[in-house]
């Protein structure tokens, strides 16, 4: 699937192959799972960092159907090293040839909908400390934006992150179940 996207969106022929991920049969046998999925609906979701784990979430919301609000808080812009990490993020992004390098929050909200907040979340957070998201997706590390969510007690938070190896790491935190986001994520600073 990621290399049908970096084939198609630079231009590429793409050809059709249908592999069921819900049994692993292929061609016409191809199971596609259930018909009728509905939409994904989990109220209004704030997501605070627009990198390399949102963009791999990014790619899968677009193959969904969603609904409720979608914000997206980022004030990073795209590297080159980004590319290797990020579905949809390419070295044309990354101010390759002399172009302007794109914000990470503008090509994660433009993939899925979300509006997009050109800040950091201790920024953003100053300005909209009245907002009360039913879902926030804490996938930045840095300038203590976790502990920042942590403080502000919002009903569930789903957090995911890479490790200094590049490994996916997903927790969850349920106020009032779950222990709090600083005490999991100790070394990020």
């Amino acid at each position: 699937g990621a290399a049908a996207l970096f084939r198609q969106a630079h231009g590429l022929g793409v050809s059709a192959h249908m592999v069921s991920a819900w049994n692993f049969s292929e061609g016409a046998e191809a199971v596609v799972g259930p018909l009728e999925t509905g939409s994904l609906d989990v109220g209004n979701v704030l997501i605070v960092g627009a990198g390399a784990v949102c963009s791999a979430l990014s790619y899968w919301l677009r193959e969904l159907v969603t609904a409720g609000k979608w914000d997206v808080v980022d004030k990073d812009h795209v590297t080159l090293d980004n590319t290797s990490r990020g579905l949809g993020m390419f070295a044309g992004d990354a101010g390759w040839n002399d172009s302007t390098p794109a914000r990470k929050v503008d090509l994660i909200a433009r993939d899925i909908g979300a509006t997009p907040h050109y800040a950091w979340y201790d920024e953003w957070i100053k300005e909209h400390d009245d907002a009360r998201p039913d879902l926030v997706l804490p996938l930045a590390n840095e300038r203590a934006v976790r502990h920042l969510i942590a403080c502000r007690y919002d009903p569930i938070v789903l957090h995911a992150t890479t490790s200094q190896s590049w490994q996916a790491q997903f927790h969850r935190h349920i106020s009032g179940i779950d222990d709090c986001l600083t005490c999991r994520m100790r070394d990020l600073k």
